[in-house]
């Protein structure tokens, strides 16, 4: 009797040390988790370029995302403190379209990541208007609006990225669409006078233009800055 008591006391600490060494282990992976660092803006451009080297293209595409939404919180957001601006990029998930992802997956290879982790903002919404220009191209609509409404905020004082939003809502007939997205352009200085002409020669006379008229004239500013 006295073995088997002891052996049963021994069991019985051996079975609270490791529920003990457990607890802790689990406890300091959840305090690891909860406290780790947010990832940074070189942690989300290193990812989307290995991704896209690896046409791994939603997960290139999400995390270029995540780098322009701090590209815009940190420099546009701060620019224009009184502007309720729209710092958030959700892309959805990318349709059943061989041809798209494959001109997505080529198209972010040519990318140049390190240049684009030390510009400014307004060049990073070079390569999201060329994206949405891809998307229109493969007939994903749907997807081509985020991509586009990231490259105006990315670069507001731009009015050729104002203009062709505005135009393709024009072409799809959505007039409230297309003149709620030339409102926004006004609010800003530069863009103003080709947003008013804009709205008097095509809104008002429902005269759109092609999608991607502006293509050469946006990558020719953006290429320069």
């Amino acid at each position: 009797m006295g073995q088997k008591l002891i052996k049963s006391k021994i069991v019985k600490i051996t079975l609270f040390f490791i529920a003990f060494t457990f607890l802790l282990f689990l406890s300091e992976l959840v305090y690891r988790i909860n406290n780790r660092p947010e990832p940074t803006l070189d942690d989300y451009i290193r990812i989307a370029s290995n991704s896209a080297q690896k046409s791994r293209v939603q997960k290139a595409l999400k995390n270029l995302g995540k780098a322009a939404e701090i590209k815009l919180k940190s420099e546009i957001a701060y620019e224009y403190p009184d502007m309720n601006l729209d710092d958030s990029f959700v892309l959805p998930p990318l349709p059943d379209n061989n041809k798209l992802k494959k001109d997505f997956a080529e198209y972010l290879k040519t990318v140049d990541y390190e240049q684009l982790s030390e510009s400014y903002a307004t060049k990073w919404s070079k390569p999201f208007y060329s994206l949405g220009l891809i998307a229109f191209q493969n007939n994903e609509l749907d997807l081509m609006i985020p991509f586009w409404e990231i490259g105006v905020n990315l670069a507001p004082e731009l009015s050729y990225l104002h203009v062709e939003l505005a135009n393709f809502y024009l072409t799809q007939d959505n007039i409230n669409k297309a003149t709620s997205t030339i409102d926004y352009c006004l609010t800003f200085e530069h863009p103003r006078d080709h947003c008013i002409e804009f709205l008097y020669q095509n809104i008002k006379l429902q005269s759109p233009s092609p999608v991607g008229t502006w293509e050469a004239e946006i990558n020719d500013i953006l290429s320069s800055n």
